[in-house]
C-alpha cells in the first residue's frame, strides 16, 4: 500500500508517517521547502515538495497512492482570512486533484477538529456527529468549511472525516506547556467554575486514523475521536502532577486577566506579524465549559478502542520529554 501524508513534518503527521511505515506502507510526505524535517526519517519516505494552497504542486504527490491522510492545517494566524485560505481552499485543492488524477484512491482521510463542531451545551449532553455544528472561532469555522469541501466530492472520492479533541504526546508543544508548569508545582485553571474537556493521546489518534482509512464501513462518515473520558482541568493537573511525582498547587487565573493578556497579545501580533498563542479567539475557546463529545459511533462502526487514558498517556509523554531534555 502507498500513502500520502500532508503536514507530514508536524506533530500528528510525523507520528502517522512512523506508524504507516511500521505497517509496511510506502509513504510520501508532502512538505514545503521551508519545513523543519527533524521528525522525518528521509531514508524511509519519499519527500514531495508542495503546498496545499498551490494546486499545481499537488499532482505529483497525489498520483499512484492508495490513501491520502490530510493532516496539514493552520491552527494560528494573524489574519483570520488565512485560516480559510489554508483549511478550506487548501483542502479543496487537494481533493480536487485526487478526483482528477487518482480514480483508484481507496480513502481520503481528513483530520478535522472538535473545533469544527463546537462545544457541548451541557455535561450530560455530549455532542454527536449528527448534531448541527456550531463552531465559535475562525479556526473551527474554517475546518468545518474544509469538511464541506470534501462532502462536495462524496460521489467522486471515498472519504472519512475525523474530528479529534486536543491531542497530546511526544513532539507536541501546546499541551506540553501544561506539563512544564506542573513540573514546577503549578496547576493553572481558568476562573472559579469547572471546565471539562476530552483529550486524545497521539497513539490513539494515529491508530484510529489508520483504522478509519482501511475499514470500508467508514466511507462517507464523520467520526469524533478521543480517549472517551471526561476531564476537568483540575483533574488533568492532578494526574500530570502525580505522574511527575510533584505536589501541584492550583492557581486560579481570572478570566478578565486572560482577556487583557489576549488584547495586548493581539496588538503585538499585528506589529510583529507573528500569531499569538493566547489571542481573543483562543480565550473564547478556553472559556467554554464543556468541550465534550461522544465517541460511540467510531467504536460501534469500526471497533475503535482507545488504549491510552491520561493516566497512561501522561507518563509516556513525560518519559519522552525527559529523554529529549524538554523537562
Amino acid at each position: 500500500m502507498k500513502a500520502l501524508v500532508t503536514g507530514a513534518n508536524g506533530f500528528i503527521g510525523s507520528h502517522l508517517v512512523d506508524a504507516l511505515f511500521q505497517k509496511g506502507y510506502e509513504v510520501k510526505c508532502l512538505v514545503r521547502k521551508t519545513s523543519d524535517l527533524k521528525w522525518i526519517d528521509r531514508e524511509k519516505v519519499k519527500l514531495v515538495y508542495g503546498d496545499i494552497t498551490q494546486k499545481k504542486s499537488l499532482f505529483t504527490a497525489v498520483e499512484e497512492v492508495d490513501y491520502v491522510y490530510h493532516t496539514a492545517a493552520l491552527v494560528r494566524a494573524v489574519n483570520w482570512q488565512k485560516y480559510y485560505w489554508v483549511n478550506q481552499y487548501g483542502t479543496r485543492n487537494l481533493i480536487q486533484v485526487c478526483a482528477q488524477i487518482n480514480p483508484g484512491l481507496k480513502k481520503f482521510v481528513y483530520l478535522s477538529s472538535q473545533a469544527a463542531s463546537g462545544p457541548a451545551a451541557r455535561a450530560d449532553n455530549l455532542v454527536r456527529e449528527n448534531d448541527c455544528p456550531r463552531p465559535i472561532t475562525d479556526y473551527g469555522k474554517s475546518k468545518l468549511k474544509g469538511e464541506e469541501e470534501i462532502l462536495n466530492f462524496k460521489n467522486k472520492v471515498p472519504f472519512v472525516i475525523l474530528r479529534p479533541c486536543p491531542v497530546y504526546g511526544p513532539r507536541e508543544k501546546g499541551i506540553y506547556k501544561y506539563f512544564k508548569m506542573a513540573k514546577w508545582g503549578i496547576i493553572p485553571v481558568l476562573g472559579r467554575e469547572k471546565r471539562y474537556v476530552n483529550l486524545c493521546y497521539i497513539k490513539d489518534l494515529v491508530a484510529g486514523s489508520i483504522l478509519a482509512a482501511e475499514n470500508e464501513k467508514s466511507r462517507g462518515k464523520i467520526y469524533f475521536i478521543g480517549d472517551g473520558r471526561i476531564y476537568s482541568w483540575s483533574q488533568i493537573g492532578g494526574i500530570i502532577s502525580k505522574s511527575l511525582n510533584v505536589k501541584g498547587i492550583k492557581i486560579v487565573i481570572p478570566e478578565k486577566l486572560l482577556s487583557i493578556v489576549s488584547f495586548f497579545n493581539g496588538g503585538i501580533s499585528k506589529i510583529t506579524q507573528k500569531p499569538a498563542v493566547v489571542n481573543s479567539q483562543k480565550v473564547l475557546e478556553m472559556k467554554q465549559k464543556y468541550w465534550l463529545f461522544d465517541i460511540s459511533q467510531i467504536k460501534e462502526d469500526l471497533g475503535f478502542l482507545p488504549k491510552f487514558p491520561l493516566s497512561i498517556g501522561a507518563k509516556l509523554s513525560i518519559n519522552w520529554y525527559r529523554q529529549n531534555h524538554w523537562l
